[in-house]
């Protein structure tokens, strides 16, 4: 997921974790994992890696309480918005 900072009213700001904006009436289809792989290469620190886990289950009862309708795994978190 993008970072507080990043998510607008309308979309996604440029930049950061997505790259590019994206406003959200243009998105039909969202997967999100509960652990994904992450790298970087930082200039003053070398290279950097890991794992990132979401809390995709909180995420879930969010999206319940406001009537979007999706499915929850143990892997993913998925929206289809089509």
């Amino acid at each position: 997921m993008p970072d507080e900072l990043e998510i607008l009213e309308t979309g996604v700001a440029d930049g950061g974790v997505w790259g590019q904006p994206f406003l959200y009436s243009d998105l039909a289809h969202l997967i999100i994992p509960a652990k994904f792989y992450w790298e970087r290469f930082d200039s003053g620190r070398g290279f950097e890696n890991g794992y990132k886990h979401q809390n995709i289950a909180r995420l879930s009862d969010e999206l319940r309480s406001l009537g979007v309708p999706h499915r929850l795994t143990d892997l993913v978190l998925e929206v289809k918005l089509y």
